[in-house]
């Protein structure tokens, strides 16, 4: 009964998808990230139970409602962000910087709470859990940098995807395609608007920064990108 009633309320959520939203259904007022360049991370890779004809922006939708039950806050996180599982096409990845090494139990028990209750399920074998590289080995750039732009595209690009779904995707295939997008879209994010001038400036700067930094985005909003197209002077 209980799994019944989440693909209920699930259904209820993805009844608006592809629809105009009021930006701020989201709760992401609590989440104030913070990655240092040395903490610790895990990786899930997750799927939403009880959900009929199940595709990536359904997860997505879903781990938007999950985390807004807690205003955008995940015990023991420093930040975190979600992007497309290429073990589970149909499911999220979800990375998690550690606000301690010993935080992983805080995050381990809030991730039990998910698939004990039988919302989500954990994709098996792929689970990292206690990941300690430098991202920018492969990405470039700055480490601190690069992890604090990844903390803030989840919050903000899912709130531009429920403000105008079809215009949300429409702009980051022209930032995949043309190498530019209207930035000024980003406003339709309440938590984009939340942020100091020049944290808004940083994140714009970080999402240009290169074509890999870009990716990250892209791949988001999209559910993929060829990296084949675009006018971009810094390719992969």
């Amino acid at each position: 009964m209980k799994k019944k009633g989440v693909a209920l309320v699930f259904f209820l959520l993805v009844s608006v998808f592809g629809m105009n939203c009021v930006a701020g259904e989201y709760d992401f007022s609590g989440y104030r990230p913070d990655p240092k360049e040395g903490d610790h991370y895990v990786v899930y890779h997750l799927k939403p139970l009880g959900v009929r004809s199940l595709t990536y922006h359904k997860s997505v939708f879903f781990m938007a409602a999950i985390l807004s039950k807690n205003q955008g806050a995940i015990p023991g996180a420093s930040g975190y962000y979600l992007n497309r599982s290429k073990f589970s096409p149909d499911g999220v990845r979800l990375t998690i910087f550690l606000q301690t090494p010993g935080s992983g139990s805080e995050v381990t028990k809030w991730i039990a709470g998910l698939t004990d209750s039988e919302q989500a399920k954990v994709v098996p074998y792929v689970t990292v859990r206690d990941g300690q590289s430098l991202m920018t080995k492969y990405y470039e750039g700055s480490e601190q940098s690069f992890r604090r732009y990844l903390s803030l595209f989840t919050p903000i690009l899912l709130e531009c995807m429920q403000s105008d779904f079809k215009k949300c995707r429409r702009e980051f295939t022209s930032l995949m395609d043309q190498g530019g997008m209207d930035v000024e879209f980003l406003e339709k994010s309440g938590y984009f608007m939340s942020l100091s001038p020049e944290r808004r400036s940083e994140f714009v700067a970080s999402l240009y920064y290169n074509r890999k930094w870009t990716h990250m985005a892209i791949n988001f909003v999209l559910g993929y990108d060829d990296v084949s197209k675009g006018n971009w002077k810094d390719e992969w």
